[in-house]
C-alpha cells in the first residue's frame, strides 16, 4: 500500500488557471514581487489520490493508506499552504480554482 499523509495541508493551483492568470497579469503594472498563484481551498495527498482515482473512472482503491507525517521520519514541513491575500488584492478576472472543481468526484474508501 501507499501511505499518503492527511496532516500535510496544501492548496493548488492547475495549468489551465495559471496560463490564463499569467497572461491577464502582463497587462497590469500594479503586480510585482512574490505572488502565490494557487487556491484558497485546502487539500492533502490522500484527497488528492481520491479524486484522481474517481477521474479515472475506478470505483475503489485499496492501495491507499492513510498516514500522518508528523509520526514518520519524513522531516518535511507540515503546514505548505499559501497565502493568497496578495492575489485577492488583486481582484483578478481570472479565477485559480481548487481540487474540487477540476476534480469534483471522489472515492470512498472502505
Amino acid at each position: 500500500p501507499v501511505e499518503l499523509f492527511i496532516d500535510e495541508p496544501r492548496n493548488m493551483s492547475f495549468a489551465v488557471d495559471l496560463a490564463d492568470a499569467l497572461v491577464e497579469l502582463t497587462a497590469r503594472t500594479d503586480a510585482f514581487g512574490l505572488l502565490h498563484m494557487v487556491s484558497d481551498e485546502i487539500t492533502n495527498r490522500y484527497e488528492l489520490a481520491l479524486r484522481l482515482t474517481a477521474r479515472m473512472k475506478m470505483k475503489s482503491c485499496n492501495n491507499f493508506t492513510t498516514g500522518y507525517s508528523k509520526l514518520s521520519n519524513v522531516v518535511r514541513p507540515l503546514d505548505v499552504t499559501m497565502s493568497t491575500s496578495k492575489l485577492k488584492d488583486l481582484n483578478l478576472k481570472t479565477q485559480i480554482h481548487g481540487i474540487s472543481y477540476y476534480l469534483p468526484e471522489t472515492i470512498h474508501q472502505t
